[in-house]
């Protein structure tokens, strides 16, 4: 028997704790039952698995449909650099070491009417397959992870994919497009908005220049951000398929028995799960309200934009359901302030270790723009501590009713969506078995009982008490036309510096 293997089967006896007395157990009794509940319906259970052996983290929910759904869910703090999990999200898919061609991942998936996307949050990226059969999504797990845990990262896919400049000195690259368009709209601000609620943390940003970004990231940095991060231990599988445990976990035994041996090759780097240290305070002297000038292809903008954010200084996981409450009360203020401010506003709670609420007004008058933060302000102020009244109360439960209706709706036609939300919070902040069940848990009928005094009191606790920190953003044809300037001279300088030999230099390293 080859040494790997040899050792491979060490690593399950040490699990079993095999003996000649107690006979052989079950090959997936290393997969141990974290919790079980009924979120879905009654009848359709969730069931969350941790393996003994990997660290890898399944959670399953039993669902008859012909559509099988998995999302492969990892915790990432990009604390270093900008961007560099979303450049790492482009390489991973490019080819395995196994499964070394470009395109072979989305070919195999095509052979089972299926289909594959990735995301890249501030706290978390996902990997999300979906096929027309269960034994086609079992099929393909294997492969999928091949890619997630063992990827080549190639400096030529680094080079097309992320970002490179050509032989005419101009940056190119798909996440560098993809950036690039985004320098010209409001998406920077919301970055700089939870810079300031979460300083120093990775969740947000201040506005830099893409090219700037994406020049200072290589090809190494990736890998180290995908060594760090990229593991068994850090990685949560989330099906919704009509799949038996026996049939899933026979699937995965042979990525559990490539990642012990890998261990055996290269033992790994002691694993510090993300997101589990207290966050950074704001500092006490930061500034509340900012006036920034945004990019405008309008000569003479008449419209421009506010965020507002609130962070809650209270852990997440101490009470879950209050994430629910924020989310009334956010919704509420919207449905108050709207009208009185002629803008189009979203708001939304930012699921984070310290949750945020975050509301931005869109289209505001330039006219009217400096009235709209006294009038929250104004607003707020005038509720009634002691209670909300009659026809405020009327309106959240209408809020409270209409969520209540929205759950159901995604609970019945969209299993895996509903069940997905609460295992990327689950995985990436809980700490308890009962928390995955308390994130997939609708609280509705729990907070209509509350009273007018409840619902004002925490207005108070969200929006009074605590700080309010706004971005006020004024479009500007000259801040437009600045940015389209200083990618011109940073083209003119590259090609001084180069000089025709340097350029095609580029050029053939690409060609390779």
């Amino acid at each position: 028997m080859h040494l790997n293997n040899i050792l491979v089967a060490f690593s399950y006896m040490a699990i079993y704790n095999l003996s000649d007395d107690e006979g052989e157990k079950s090959p997936n009794s290393h997969w141990k039952l974290i919790s079980s509940f009924h979120a879905i319906s009654k009848t359709t259970e969730t069931k969350k698995y941790h393996s003994a052996l990997t660290g890898l983290t399944v959670i399953l929910t039993k669902v008859d449909t012909p559509i099988a759904n998995v999302e492969f869910v990892l915790a990432v703090n990009k604390r270093t650099e900008k961007e560099m999990d979303h450049a790492l999200e482009h390489l991973v898919l490019l080819g395995s070491k196994e499964y070394p061609y470009e395109d072979g991942l989305r070919l195999l998936l095509g052979r089972s009417l299926a289909d594959n996307r990735a995301f890249v949050y501030r706290d978390f990226t996902v990997y999300q397959a979906r096929a027309a059969s269960s034994s086609g999504l079992i099929n393909h797990l294997p492969v999928y992870l091949d890619h997630i845990l063992y990827p080549l990262l190639r400096k030529e896919d680094f080079l097309t994919e992320v970002y490179h400049i050509n032989g005419e000195g101009l940056d190119r690259g798909v996440v560098y497009n993809e950036r690039k368009d985004a320098e010209y709209s409001i998406d920077p601000e919301y970055d700089y908005l939870f810079e300031i609620l979460y300083p120093g943390t990775g969740i947000g940003s201040k506005r830099e220049r893409i090219f700037n970004v994406l020049g200072n990231i290589t090809i190494q940095k990736v890998r180290d951000l995908h060594k760090k991060f990229y593991r068994p231990e850090n990685l949560a599988l989330v099906i919704t398929a009509n799949v038996n445990e026996e049939e899933l976990f026979r699937s995965l035994k042979g990525v559990e028995d490539k990642i012990l041996r890998n261990r055996c090759h290269e033992k790994p780097e002691p694993f510090v799960k993300p997101w589990q240290n207290d966050l950074p305070k704001i500092p006490i002297n930061q500034t509340k309200e900012i006036v920034l000038k945004i990019p405008s292809f309008d000569e003479e903008p008449t419209r421009g934009a506010i965020l507002v954010g609130w962070r809650i200084p209270q852990k997440m996981t101490d009470d879950i359901k209050m994430l629910q409450a924020y989310k009334i009360v956010i919704n509420f203020l919207q449905m108050k302030l709207d009208g009185d401010l002629g803008s189009f506003g979203i708001s939304s709670v930012k699921r984070f270790k310290e949750p945020a609420i975050e509301m931005a007004l869109r289209r505001v008058s330039i006219d009217d723009i400096d009235d709209v933060i006294p009038a929250i302000d104004s607003y707020l102020e005038d509720l009634d501590p002691a209670g909300l009244q009659e026809y405020d109360m009327y309106d959240i439960h209408y809020i409270i009713d209409r969520e209540e209706q929205s759950g159901q709706n995604k609970r019945e036609n969209e299993p895996h969506s509903y069940i997905r939300e609460a295992a990327r919070l689950d995985h990436a902040y809980g700490y308890k078995s009962s928390h995955l069940k308390e994130f997939a848990t609708d609280f509705s009928q729990y907070f209509r009982k509350k009273d007018a005094k409840f619902w004002a009191n925490l207005i108070q606790e969200v929006f009074i008490k605590n700080p309010k920190y706004s971005l006020k953003l004024i479009p500007s044809k000259e801040t437009e036309e600045q940015l389209y300037r200083e990618e011109k001279e940073k083209t003119e300088q590259i090609r001084e510096t180069l000089g025709p030999d340097g350029l095609k230099a580029k050029q053939e390293e690409l060609d390779e």
